[in-house]
């Protein structure tokens, strides 16, 4: 696809569908993100589609959450395969969050998120298959009228790339009635409402993946990479807008501070790394919601 349709891509998405769960707070979307980098090698677009609902009871509610994603990639042409050297990472994770209110100021979070990631150039296997988690703990309290939350646990998680046991913490506040704030890890942003419908919000994301390569890239001199670690970080600005109680959009601007990736062999040994340049990226999304 040529990059100028894939700017019009970007400007005309659109998805709908019917519900397939009647409970609380459904909701299903697309999003697409094109990063226009003139590197030899580079990430070409990333397409993600995403479901969700919750079960809510009186002191507990479990949130479940769907969602798959193809990034299009291009690597360097001396990491060859016996196919086309373009490759396609696929992601399938399905996440359930049980939330438990133990007081009015205190939540207990427990997550379990399996997760396929692969080229799934061959057949499945358990190599492909990956399972994140995590603890949390969710304080609530209020100054000067004005409610705050602090979230502080541990993730088995991917976000900076590998998988490994992290720290997640954010505090989160409401400085006037438009403007928000979040600050933490993995994110930390800051939203101003415009309106009843509207929204702009800037922040700072640390985000990976770990894929298994079930169709290995021969490096000369080197085992072949089975592996591999993708870690990024940016900086973005998202505008989002309620078209009516069931559709929102939004549109989005970016940089990325880092896009790092690492091959690495069966042992899980590196073998290899290359970076990308910053470059600027663009998303867009929709949204379906049904209550």
């Amino acid at each position: 696809m040529r990059m100028e349709n894939r700017l019009v891509l970007i400007l005309v998405l659109g998805l709908g569908t019917k519900s397939f769960a009647q409970t609380s707070g459904e909701y299903i979307g697309l999003q697409y993100s094109l990063y226009p980098s003139g590197e030899e090698y580079t990430t070409i677009s990333r397409s993600k589609l995403y479901a969700g609902f919750t079960s809510r009871f009186k002191h507990l509610s479990f949130e479940h959450a769907l969602g798959f994603e193809v990034d299009h990639l291009d690597f360097p042409i001396e990491y060859s395969t016996n196919d086309n050297n373009p490759s396609r990472i696929y992601d399938f994770s399905y996440a359930v969050n049980l939330n438990y209110e133990i007081s009015e100021f205190l939540e207990l979070h427990l997550e379990l998120e399996p997760t396929l990631t692969s080229d799934l150039k061959n057949s499945l296997s358990s190599k492909d298959l990956f399972l994140y988690g995590g603890a949390f703990a969710l304080l609530r309290g209020e100054v000067d009228t004005k409610p705050f939350y602090f979230k502080l646990g541990v993730a088995y998680s991917r976000y900076l790339g590998e998988p490994e046991f992290l720290p997640v913490l954010s505090f989160s506040s409401r400085l006037s009635e438009r403007l928000y704030f979040k600050l933490g890890f993995p994110e930390s942003k800051i939203t101003y409402m415009l309106g009843p419908s509207g929204s702009l919000s800037a922040g700072l994301q640390y985000e990976g993946k770990y894929a298994n390569l079930s169709s290995p890239r021969y490096l000369e001199d080197n085992d072949p990479a089975n592996k591999l670690k993708w870690e990024w970080s940016s900086l973005n600005v998202n505008y989002s807008y309620e078209l009516n109680k069931f559709w929102s959009f939004d549109f989005g601007i970016g940089y990325l501070l880092k896009n790092n990736f690492s091959l690495r062999n069966e042992n899980e040994k590196t073998i290899s790394t290359f970076k990308l340049d910053s470059s600027p990226f663009l998303s867009s999304g929709i949204k379906l919601m049904f209550n």
